[in-house]
């Protein structure tokens, strides 16, 4: 880095440029810019080219009375490289300007890292409730089952022990369908095979004709 380029930089960003984090309205979503507003777009290129090539400038666009260039820089990383460049020759105030808009980008963050360990709707820690085979609040979604089905104090399958025979779901006798996380216990379902093999085995006996008809026959005559 050119130390007499850094030091003319930044006094033209004293006198020109900006710095400011802003949220969107309506998002939870915050931007941070450096920009400078030029009708000469070389000052602007030589601007860009003593900080290391970073940002970018884009124009022209007419106002209606010139053509104005701009330097402009969005990405936070490279906002706070270029503040730490320019840094040891900036005045007071554009300091002030600096560390104002980095410390509330660095409260944006630290609000969001918050909300990345709550739900939506900011009821649970989602480290300890978990979360759904879609990824969304487990607690929520037992809610909504709960609402939906019309529960009073039931429990939702997700945290039901024992299957409605009264056989645990644990060890040998859990099983969980894969991708669907759906639990089943294996003695009831062992026992509603065996329903199910003895039910077609009487269907069958049922419907297969009669061995000696012939006889049949004769004793009814």
């Amino acid at each position: 880095m050119n130390t007499l380029e850094l030091a003319w930089a930044a006094g033209f960003f004293d006198g020109e440029g900006h710095v400011s984090a802003s949220k969107q309205a309506g998002k939870r979503a915050c931007n941070m810019c450096i920009q400078i507003a030029q009708t000469d777009p070389e000052v602007l290129h030589r601007f860009q080219r003593a900080v290391g090539g970073l940002g970018r400038v884009v124009g022209p666009h007419n106002y209606g009375w010139r053509d104005v260039w701009t330097f402009r820089v969005n990405r936070f990383e490279h906002v706070q490289a270029i503040v730490a460049m320019l840094w040891p020759f900036l005045s007071g105030l554009k300091r002030a300007d600096a560390h104002r808009a980095l410390s509330e980008m660095a409260a944006w963050r630290a609000e969001k890292a918050a909300r990345a360990a709550m739900c939506q709707k900011d009821l649970h820690v989602l480290a300890e409730v978990g979360r759904t085979t879609a990824g969304s609040c487990a607690a929520c979604a037992r809610d909504r089952h709960r609402e939906s089905h019309g529960w009073k104090g039931g429990l939702p399958s997700g945290d039901r022990t024992h299957c409605p025979a009264g056989h645990a779901y644990e060890g040998d006798n859990l099983y969980v369908v894969p991708q669907r996380g759906v639990r089943h216990c294996r003695a009831c379902t062992r026992e509603n095979a065996r329903k199910y093999r003895a039910r077609q085995a009487a269907t069958a006996a049922l419907s297969m004709p009669s061995a000696n008809p012939v006889v049949e026959r004769t004793e009814n005559v």
